[in-house]
């Protein structure tokens, strides 16, 4: 599994966040995702379904490790406040494609827990 950043992420401590939490997510690693998620968790995949709730959390994301991932790029990282972005491209294990933006609310600007993620998914060219 492979994980390319953009090149601009070095001082902001809420993109660092941003990049460990995709790549915890990108090699599975669920303890460290559920240490940088809020009890009360709530992740909309738009046009798909809403997951709230820590416990709900883990059981998608393992769900969705059906279908590992084979790589990953995040093209932008950006923070203001207490939200965060980034979008990118992943790449599962059967060469299927993705584009995705994901947007972050953390509980407060200098808190290092994610209480949203909205994520916007679709099938790449």
């Amino acid at each position: 599994m492979r994980l390319i950043l953009p090149g601009n992420c070095g001082n902001s401590p809420k993109a660092q966040l941003v990049i460990a939490f995709n790549e915890a997510f990108l090699n599975g690693n669920f303890s460290s995702l559920l240490d940088m998620v809020e009890e009360d968790i709530i992740w909309d995949m738009v046009a798909d379904k809403i997951v709230t709730g820590k416990m709900s959390f883990e059981r998608m994301a393992k769900t969705l490790k059906d279908s590992p991932l084979a790589s990953m790029e995040l093209y932008n990282i950006i923070t203001h406040g207490k939200t965060a972005a980034a979008n990118g491209l992943f790449i599962d294990s059967k060469g299927n494609r993705f584009e995705f933006c994901d947007v972050y609310e953390f509980k407060s600007a200098g808190s290092k827990k994610i209480q949203k993620i909205k994520s916007y998914v679709l099938t790449a060219l």
